[in-house]
């Protein structure tokens, strides 16, 4: 979406905010931790449509948190609404964007006011551009997190997937790698974790209500002063710094945290059964002849192989 509609950005340090008499925060809140404004600037303005969460300074002058809504950008476009404003071709669609992903296109916690928002700005996108960011081309490393991903993945409870990627190129994938897992059946819950620039970042999805997610990794990696997380009922993310720690105090506290996320489920995280097993390993995937086809000189119908494990797998057994 940056490069599609040459959205200018940069990073900040926190004499940059000295230069400007206006901050604004969207998708983040003063006190969660994941933003780079300083504590002796607070922001003037802030839009965020996860749990209001407890403010030790004074709130801002513009403060729209919290509420039922299944996306920040929807209540930025609230106010464009309600001002008679109409946002340009490349304004509506990265809005649009952002509506459609943060509900999964009206599926997930969408709100009346999401489904407004999202009816108003469909005509003003530009559905070309559009198309260009929701089918970008990606560098190979991409697929090289996913094809991790699924290699060492672990279910727990039948129910419960947690996969873990490694070194990443960007934190994203974090998200992207557990939205697609959780549509694996009988999935509910999928969380993926991955090492980005000295931190460790997490991405929870779920498809039940019963436990928000938000307040499960919120609870967990904030609650014990690790690092910074947040989300809402479905969906969520944290991220733990751990700059100047040695690998192996990296590795325990990774599994230290998986464990409480995949016990706030009711999973028991020594027991797990793997989604690719050594049986099929990608070395003997490569080493393994080509499955045998029926003869199609022959008269007898070929014979299915009855395979009784748990695997999807069919065969065919050629004809004598």
């Amino acid at each position: 979406m940056i490069k599609t509609l040459g959205i200018r950005m940069k990073r900040t340090t926190p004499s940059d905010f000295e230069k400007f008499d206006l901050v604004a925060l969207l998708d983040t809140q003063p006190e969660s931790g994941n933003h780079m404004v300083p504590s002796n600037r607070p922001p003037d303005i802030v839009f965020d449509h996860h749990f209001r969460r407890p403010l030790e300074g004074p709130e801002p002058g513009f403060y729209d948190v919290g509420g039922h809504y299944g996306s920040t950008t929807t209540k930025v476009v609230e106010l464009i609404m309600a001002s008679g404003l109409t946002p340009s071709a490349e304004v509506a669609t990265a809005l649009f964007y952002g509506v459609k992903t943060d509900t999964r296109n009206l599926a997930r916690q969408a709100s009346r006011a999401d489904m407004d928002a999202y009816l108003f700005l469909f005509p003003l996108a530009d559905q070309q551009l559009l198309a260009e960011i929701e089918q970008p081309q990606v560098p190979l490393d991409y697929f090289r997190v996913f094809h991790k991903a699924i290699l060492r993945a672990k279910i727990y409870g039948e129910e419960m997937i947690v996969s873990d990627l490694g070194t990443i190129y960007t934190p994203d994938l974090c998200a992207e790698v557990a939205d697609r897992m959780l549509q694996i059946q009988g999935i509910n819950q999928a969380l993926s974790v991955g090492w980005y620039e000295e931190s460790l970042f997490f991405s929870l999805r779920t498809r039940g209500r019963q436990k928000n997610a938000g307040k499960v990794l919120h609870g967990i990696i904030v609650g014990q002063s690790l690092g910074t997380a947040g989300g809402h009922g479905s969906m969520a993310g944290g991220r733990i710094p751990v700059e100047g720690k040695s690998q192996r105090v990296r590795a325990d506290l990774r599994r230290r945290v998986v464990s409480a996320i995949v016990s706030a489920y009711d999973h028991d995280y020594r027991h797990f059964t793997r989604v690719i097993g050594r049986k099929d390993s990608e070395e003997q995937a490569i080493d393994a002849p080509p499955p045998k086809t029926p003869d199609e000189n022959s008269s007898r119908r070929p014979r299915a192989i009855r395979d009784d494990s748990t695997k999807p797998v069919a065969a065919l057994r050629r004809a004598e």
